[in-house]
Parts: C-alpha cells; sequence; structure tokens
C-alpha cells in the first residue's frame, strides 16, 4: 500500500519520447457512458481522431492521431467531470522500489531522475513519489505500518537502475508490483467498485446482496469454492497475482534488453564497472533479457564411462 505526496489522482500524458498508438479510455464516473455522445463530441472538437471502440459496456478507447491531441483529450474536463478519462500508466510510466532512503519525497519528486548503467542513456523525470506501507493483524484488524522503502514512478516504460539525486546514485531494488484489485461490490476480479457497473453480488453465496450482509448457512470463497476467507488467501486471487508479477517481471528485462541493444557500446557489461567496489552486481540475465546465463557443464567424474 502506498501513500501518495498529493491526494488527488495524477494526471497521466503522453510524453514527447513515445513512438506508440495513443490511446485515451473513458470509464464511467458519476455517470454510465454516453457512447453516443461522447463519440459525437470527440470527432468534432479533436478532428483527425483515428478510431473510437467500445471494447466492453463499460470502457470506450479513443485513439487519437497523435500525443498533443490525446493529452489534450485526456485533460478535456468536459468529459473528466462525468468520467474517468486516462491514459494507461504502463504505456507512460514504471514504477521501481527503493529500499532503506531517508530522503524528503518533495525533494526527490523536485531533484531526483531516474539513470541508466549506459551513460549515453537520458536521464528520465520522476513523475511520483510514495512511501510504501506494511500490513499486520492486530486484535483481528488490518494495520499498517509505515518502511523505509519508497515506490517512485519514472517517465517511460524502462525501469531505472538508480536514482539520481544531487550528485549521488541510489540502486532501484525491482520493480513494483501493483496489487490486483478485487471489487467488494461484484466480487470480480480485475477492477474496483469506484468503477464498477454490475450488480451487487455476494462472494460467500452468490446473492444479491452484499457480502458483509450474507446469512446463509453455508458461505464458501465464490472463486476457488473453499471456505469463506479473505480474498488474499484465494488461491484463484494469488495465482492471478503471481501470473501478474511474473509478467511484470518478464516485461522489465525485455524492455532493458532493448535499450541495452540500442546502445552503441560492444559489450553489455561495460558500464558494470561503474559500481562501487562493495555495491551488489545488478543480476546479469536481467541486464541481456533472458532468464539465465547458460555455461558449460564440466560433467562429473563419476558420470564419466570408461570405454575398453
Amino acid at each position: 500500500m502506498g501513500q501518495s505526496l498529493k491526494g488527488n489522482p495524477r494526471f497521466r500524458a503522453y510524453p514527447a519520447s513515445y513512438n506508440g498508438i495513443h490511446d485515451v479510455f473513458f470509464m464511467p464516473k458519476n455517470k454510465q457512458l454516453d457512447v453516443r455522445a461522447i463519440t459525437a463530441s470527440v470527432y468534432k472538437k479533436y478532428p483527425g481522431v483515428l478510431d473510437i471502440i467500445r471494447p466492453r459496456p463499460n470502457k470506450l478507447r479513443v485513439t487519437a492521431k497523435d500525443r498533443m491531441q490525446a493529452n489534450a483529450i485526456a485533460a478535456d474536463p468536459s468529459y473528466t467531470e462525468d468520467y474517468r478519462v486516462h491514459i494507461p500508466g504502463g504505456l507512460v510510466e514504471v514504477v521501481g522500489v527503493i529500499d532503506d532512503l531517508d530522503y524528503p519525497l518533495e525533494d526527490i519528486l523536485k531533484y531526483g531522475q531516474g539513470a541508466f548503467l549506459h551513460q549515453s542513456s537520458p536521464r528520465v523525470k520522476v513523475l511520483e513519489v510514495k512511501k510504501l506501507y506494511a500490513s499486520s493483524a492486530v486484535d483481528g484488524k488490518k494495520v499498517f505500518r509505515e518502511t523505509s522503502s519508497l515506490r517512485i514512478t519514472f517517465e517511460g516504460t524502462v525501469l531505472p537502475n538508480t536514482l539520481y539525486i544531487e550528485g549521488f546514485r541510489v540502486p532501484i531494488r525491482r520493480p513494483f508490483v501493483q496489487k490486483i484489485a478485487c471489487c467488494t461490490k461484484c466480487r470480480q476480479i480485475g477492477h474496483s467498485e469506484p468503477y464498477c457497473t454490475n450488480s451487487v453480488k455476494c462472494g460467500k453465496c452468490k446473492g444479491s446482496h452484499s457480502t458483509s450482509e450474507c446469512k446463509a448457512e453455508t458461505q464458501k470463497c465464490i472463486h476457488c469454492k473453499q471456505e469463506w476467507h479473505e480474498m488474499s488467501l484465494c488461491s484463484v486471487y494469488r495465482k492471478k497475482q503471481s501470473e501478474h508479477k511474473r509478467a511484470v517481471l518478464q516485461n522489465t528485462r525485455g524492455l532493458y534488453a532493448d535499450v541495452l541493444k540500442s546502445t552503441s557500446s560492444v559489450n553489455p557489461f561495460d558500464n558494470l564497472s561503474l559500481l562501487e567496489g562493495n555495491e551488489p552486481l545488478p543480476n546479469m540475465a536481467s541486464l541481456i533479457g533472458v532468464k539465465r546465463l547458460h555455461t558449460t557443464r564440466v560433467p562429473n567424474k563419476k558420470t564419466i564411462k570408461k570405454k575398453y
């Protein structure tokens, strides 16, 4: 769980370095999607929009002609007043975790930059800083305590190796993996209640009432079919969370491999000499985008058969 430097949701925008498709998504907020009205308005106000599609009843995707148009649509108050209009974070930003850093959040946001091992790679902007909290159960209630770890969001989609701030660098230990949301209204995995357009469903008996109001004699998790438990203990939820974490880690390795290929250095490990002698070396496999480095195996003497 994280605590933001600012309470209001942060606006996301496509940076000048982004070269992909410029999509903007509409979802219900204060009212249901009026697809017909939104479509007519977008085409009228923003000539050149490439496509508008409704992939699901509660989601509309607008493909803009360029980043300037996409950013303007995402910030248009005539849409944001009634709908959740956003640019997916995975397209424009990446999040990492730094451990044991006692530094003012405001200064990290103001002076910090993401830096890569290859000095030819430009540094990237810090977009957001949050403290991380750990949870524990006290007298049957979940209690959160502040940790010394920070969650830092950077511009772009490649996670930097270090945070560069006021002349020194701090290693970014790992990518941050967001927990998958579970709706407390319909109990589906993958979205949260503020953006839910489904009917109320009980997580214990599938009845049309909230889970907290369930009075059924037999109460089981609607996902794993086992005796009722908190969502964090559900085997189905845990499997989805594990798959999500694996995808984030693999995506991070692959994107950094692309950065290495785009540099002029012949040896991708040239800049490892920039690390201090006591600083732990980064995972070599992660630097080249593969699961492991294969070496030639020397057979055990006991496994060598003599030929007569």
